[in-house]
């Protein structure tokens, strides 16, 4: 063997006699018992260092195992509020989800982040599963769970279940749950998190723990929920180590019991630490049987150490003794010594080499060509230092060192008077090496094994590299949320602020950093409200989410929906508040405006229907005071129907007026010059403002046509110049503008029913008394007025409102009181090629009719006019009530000249319909429309269509006798 080859030259010498040895001996035993002595304390020393060492390394794993069922706690905690909160928002909006694959389509994006959720369940108010995110078919109850039973009782927060078995997954779980309290206080269920116990068994696998040693996951009534150990089968069983239980209870919430004493458990060593704010002890356990195991295995090597270096000490005292009485020596007794020393080289744990002063090997021990068996041949006497080194290079035995590097990094720590080297081989095994300089020159080198030391330190480097990844994991999740985050400390003063709330607030954190609330000036909310939240928040109760005023840095208000949530310490103590918002205004404002818009559209369909009834009445009333008119000869009776048919007229304008609003009066909308009707009405709106009001008019360069009816253009200016006037009985300023405007995606997004584009603004401001904001959101509703009674109607803006979105524009008003008000009215350009209005010459009196005319209409009383008033200008008339009617008279009828019908008829027919019949049956037959409410037959985008003949109602004889006549010489369609 290369061992006994390696330690010939200590043992082959021949014996011869020589004189006594007693002197040398006694040297040589007091010089053993003192390094004995040394090496008893060492020992002692050692194994008190080994049990601290084992107490403080179960410390440390126990606050691990704290930190990650904190961290698994608080991360499930999250995922439960913010699907709380979803769903509260989602009830409010009235967008919950509807179906079962909605809803487990809605559970798995809220529990997507989290990997150590098993399933996430929405259970309803009775107990039974609405629904969760693995879409389980079967829906059993929950009812006669603990967490369902407390979140029934009572608004608590977070909720941890005992151990129990999942009737989903047919497995063992953890599930932690949150009361879903509507906003008046309903119970509207409860969400609940699975966590399995795989879950933190997984993580206890993959940690490098000592083979034995024990890691539990238990209640505080001491049931065991999850056991890493060679014994599993203890989980759901109440553990054998009480003591722990006992001493949490006493408010221990940390420590270390050492060599606990159970007949089930054998002595061990167990660090325990109770997780704050759960019911969850983790604790880790080492037996002292495998920490004496490896003390003692310390021990003997160090002892086999020191009893060689016993024995050299003693040969060298030996060797000099003899040296001191060369009559006395015997080469017989020196190869005894040189014999027991190369026994102890040999029997040393340690690999062990000598070499001489010219780096020659002159002794080694057979461990260090087991620990190097491809080197072996270089570990015998004579072999260089040099040659052994190149040898492994040669067979790559050293990895992570460059080879030029580490020869040339060898042969200089050579030269050095102590070298201690930490390196690592090619099969994962590490090793310390020791060398010192001899008196001669030479060197003595010590190699230990230290491979399963080193796996613990990078082990628990590991370990500690994986809590770092896991911070900033979380750092980068809060750093690019959309939604702001804010962490205050309990005396709220600020000490994060993620970018997102950064941007919401249009502030740097820097600048935020140790501020409270009211001193960042972000806050709008009454101190008292804040102080009552703060107050909830130090006991540890949930705050529902609130919607709050705040401002950003510059000024600017904000709508802001506040989610706060107490952050508790391991003690359980208060620690500070994560408060998360997000920016609600524009949708805000979109919800306001939406109502408003709404509100309009409601009034609209109400007026419309009122002005269709009130205008057939008009019809009768008009058309038979003028005829009655022109029949009466007694001045006074004249007189009299007369004042009837001006009451009747100014109902039509009113009517007219309510139409207006509503957006169904026939429009017949032409290419406008805004800046010619504004020059041609100056003289008129200056004689209507009077001497006291300054008349500024700014007119706008090259400006399009705009497309809108010409008379409702002139009516509504008229409209907003008067509203101005009375808005300044002590005089001031008017100015009537035109400018050609952009409105841009931002705006129309601003408000409602509005397009994207360009414009022609039309703009009357005065410098007048001014309006509330509480006058403003009322001012185009129909008979609204700030008038006095009597002076007026209520109706002119409202008629100006409906004219303008009629015509596809818009209307915006902006007034503060004291200051003045300006009216906006934005209309789309024309066509190009559209005509421009030119003024319509007056219609020739209408000769008298030799045709026949089918009059179709519903209302009687109207009917009875039109025939009347029809048969007196000379027309041939047939009647019908409805569409039905008139078809089955064209049989019996024969040809007719004229069909006269009303737009809105009953019996699923309406006058357009009825129209397209009969030309389809008699081709050529002209068609004049009647209605007081077009609808939408006939009117489309808020004009007639091409080619219709419209008589509005209510109109008088000399109105049915012109239009009649014009629709009979017009060409036919």
């Amino acid at each position: 063997m290369p061992a006994v080859a390696a330690n010939s030259s200590l043992r082959d010498r021949p014996a011869r006699p020589g004189p006594s040895n007693k002197p040398a001996l006694l040297a040589a035993i007091a010089a053993c018992l003192l390094v004995l002595l040394g090496f008893s304390a060492t020992a002692w020393l050692s194994y008190h260092d080994e049990i601290e060492d084992a107490a403080r390394d179960t410390r440390n794993m126990a606050l691990v195992l704290k930190e990650h069922a904190a961290r698994t706690t608080h991360g499930v905690d999250i995922v439960l509020q913010w699907t709380v909160s979803a769903l509260l928002a989602l009830e409010a909006a009235g967008a919950e989800p509807r179906s079962d694959q909605e809803l487990s389509a809605f559970l798995r994006r809220q529990m997507e982040p989290s990997s150590e959720i098993l399933n996430l369940s929405l259970i309803g108010p009775d107990g039974t599963i609405r629904g969760d995110a693995l879409n389980t078919p079967t829906r059993p109850s929950f009812a006669d769970r603990s967490y369902f039973k407390i979140h029934l009782r009572e608004g608590t927060g977070l909720f941890i279940s005992e151990l129990i078995e999942s009737r989903a997954n047919r497995g063992r779980v953890v599930v932690m749950s949150r009361r879903v309290t509507g906003p008046e206080g309903r119970f509207i269920g409860v969400v609940a998190a699975s966590v399995s116990v795989d879950y933190f068994l997984h993580f206890y696998a993959n940690l490098d723990v000592n083979r034995g040693d024990i890691i539990t996951l238990r209640d505080r009534d001491g049931i065991i929920i999850a056991r890493y150990s060679p014994n599993p089968n203890l989980i759901g069983m109440r553990g054998a180590t009480a003591q722990i239980t006992e001493a949490v209870r006493a408010g221990s919430i940390l420590g270390t019991l050492t060599f606990l004493r159970n007949p089930e458990v054998p002595d061990r060593i167990v660090s325990y630490h109770a997780v704050a704010g759960t019911p969850f002890i983790v604790s880790v356990a080492t037996a002292r049987s495998s920490l004496v195991e490896v003390w003692a295995r310390t021990t003997i090597r160090y002892g086999l150490v020191a009893l060689a270096l016993m024995i050299a000490i003693g040969g060298l005292i030996w060797g000099l003794t003899r040296a001191n009485a060369a009559s006395r020596r015997s080469d017989d007794a020196a190869l005894k010594a040189n014999r027991r020393l190369a026994d102890a080289i040999e029997a040393l744990p340690v690999g062990f080499a000598l070499f001489d002063e010219h780096r020659r090997v002159v002794t080694t021990n057979s461990l260090n060509a087991r620990l190097f068996p491809e080197v072996a041949p270089f570990y015998v006497p004579g072999a260089l230092f040099d040659d052994l080194l190149k040898r492994v290079i040669d067979l790559g035995s050293i990895e992570k060192t460059r080879a030029a590097g580490w020869f040339a990094e060898r042969m200089a720590a050579y030269e050095k008077e102590a070298i201690d080297i930490e390196y690592e081989t090619s099969d994962g095994r590490w090793f310390f090496s020791i060398a010192r300089r001899t008196s001669d020159g030479g060197r003595v080198f010590v190699l230990l094994d230290i491979t399963e030391r080193k796996r613990g330190q990078i082990a628990l480097a590991q370990s500690e590299a994986k809590e770092r990844e896991a911070r900033e994991q979380l750092e980068t999740i809060l750093n690019r949320m959309p939604i702001g985050c804010l962490v205050a400390d309990a005396d709220l003063r600020m000490t994060y602020m993620n970018p997102a709330a950064e941007r919401i607030f249009g502030c740097r954190f820097e600048d935020m950093r140790g501020l409270t609330p009211f001193e960042t000036g972000l806050i709008n909310t009454d101190r008292d409200i804040v102080e009552t939240m703060h107050a909830r928040l130090k006991r540890g109760e949930f705050v529902p989410p609130s919607v709050a005023a705040n401002s950003t840095k510059d000024g600017r208000k904000i709508t802001c929906e506040w989610i706060n949530t107490p952050l508790m310490g391991a003690d359980g103590s208060f620690q500070g508040v994560l408060s998360m918002c997000q920016d609600i205004t524009e949708r805000r404002q979109n919800e306001i405006a939406l109502q408003q818009a709404q509100k309009m559209e409601a009034i609209g369909q109400l007026t419309g229907g009122m002005a269709h009834d009130f205008n057939n009445l008009l019809t009768v009333i008009l058309g038979n005071a003028a005829m009655l008119a022109d029949g009466i000869e007694k001045p006074d009776d004249k007189a009299l129907a007369q004042m009837i048919e001006e009451a009747a007229l100014r109902g039509s304008a009113l009517t007219h007026r309510l139409l207006a609003f509503a957006r169904k009066q026939p429009l017949q909308p032409v290419g406008i010059d805004a800046n010619a009707l504004v020059s041609g009405m100056e003289g008129l709106l200056r004689r209507t403002l009077g001497e006291d009001i300054d008349f500024v008019v700014s007119l706008g360069e090259n400006l399009p046509a705009v497309l809108a009816d010409a008379a409702q253009l002139e009516s509504a200016l008229l409209n907003l110049v008067i509203n101005s006037r009375d808005a300044m009985p002590d005089g001031g300023t008017l100015t009537v503008e035109t400018a050609l405007v952009v409105l841009d995606p931002d705006y129309a997004r601003r408000e409602a029913d509005v397009r994207p584009g360009t414009y022609v603004m039309l703009a009357v401001t005065d410098t007048g008394s001014g309006m509330s904001p509480e006058v403003q959101r009322r001012i185009f509703e129909p008979f609204f007025t700030t008038k006095e009674v009597g002076k007026g109607t209520g109706l002119g803006l409202s008629m100006v409102f409906g004219f303008v979105k009629q015509s596809g524009g818009h209307i915006k008003i902006y007034s503060e009181v004291g200051l003045g008000t300006t009216v906006k009215l934005y209309l789309p350009p024309a066509d190009p090629q559209a005509a421009v209005a030119v003024e319509a010459e007056a219609a020739p009196d209408s000769p008298p009719g030799q045709e026949t005319i089918l009059v179709v209409e519903d209302d009687e009383a109207v009917r009875s006019f039109a025939i009347s008033a029809l048969i007196r200008l000379g027309y041939r008339v047939h009647e019908a009530r409805h569409g039905a009617e008139a078809l089955d008279l064209l049989d019996t009828i024969g040809d007719f000249d004229l069909l006269f019908t009303d737009v809105v008829l009953p019996k699923g027919m309406n006058g357009r319909e009825l129209a397209e019949e009969v030309k389809r049956r008699r081709p050529g037959v002209r068609v004049l429309y009647t209605s007081g409410y077009t609808a939408d037959a006939i009117v489309h985008q808020g004009r007639l269509d091409p080619g219709i003949q419209l008589l509005s109602k209510p109109y008088r004889k000399p109105d049915l006798a012109r239009r009649v006549r014009e629709a009979l010489a017009a060409p036919p369609t």
